[in-house]
């Protein structure tokens, strides 16, 4: 449906990056994000948990939120021959928790789908371009330990806008909303449901700063 440009994931300077079709690198949306964001609520946290313990936290919520992906990936799909039983428990009770949004979703476009933006110098891969309550959209799938506010997920919805400003750039088609769907420990899942231009001017602020930072 749409002849989208490739890129390729790759680690320069222990960042991710994107080398895009044309030979460009390009920091990752989320690498450039977490370069740019206060970490002190972070580090905090660290220190009160202890570092293993923090670190193994960490690494566990990563493999929980990577196998749920899988399960929504594969659930999208209408794959016959994944068997869900083989996934962690605390992954297929976050799949439970977000399956009454999933079947919002209609016309996907693609999964796990690369993209990068020449005007914003960033790339990254969106979980999933496709229509929700009949609106193209970007929608990413978030797994969390705990109940989040809004004021504290703004990142979320900067990644999404990049990902929206990416796909428009070259498909030449606007995106009505970006969605994040997020799923918590506490059995609470929500979605929030915004419009892209909301945060395209403090996505601009990040980048610029990402780039006073790490100056190519």
């Amino acid at each position: 449906m749409y002849d989208l440009p490739k890129c390729t994931k790759i680690y320069e300077d222990g960042i991710k990056k994107y080398q895009t079709d044309t030979s460009e690198k390009y920091p990752s949306i989320t690498s450039l994000l977490s370069k740019t964001k206060d970490t002190s609520a972070l580090e905090q946290w660290r220190q009160d948990m202890g570092e293993q313990v923090a670190e193994y936290i960490l690494k566990q919520a990563g493999k929980i939120g990577t196998a749920t992906h899988q399960i929504i990936e594969n659930y999208l799909k209408k794959s016959t021959e994944y068997d869900i039983s083989q996934n962690p428990l605390l992954a297929r009770a976050h799949f439970d928790n977000l399956k009454p949004f999933l079947g919002k979703i209609t016309d996907v476009v693609g999964l796990e789908i690369p993209l990068y933006s020449d005007i914003l110098r960033t790339a990254g891969t969106a979980d999933c371009i496709a229509k929700y309550d009949g609106k193209l959209s970007i929608i990413d799938f978030k797994t969390s330990r705990s109940n989040k506010q809004e004021e504290w997920i703004e990142d979320y919805f900067l990644q999404a806008t990049a990902y929206s400003i990416m796909f428009e750039e070259h498909a030449k088609e606007s995106i009505d909303q970006i969605v994040i769907l997020m799923s918590s420990e506490k059995t609470q899942s929500e979605a929030f449901i915004k419009n892209p231009t909301s945060y395209k001017d403090r996505l601009d602020e990040r980048i610029t700063e990402y780039y006073l930072k790490f100056p190519r």
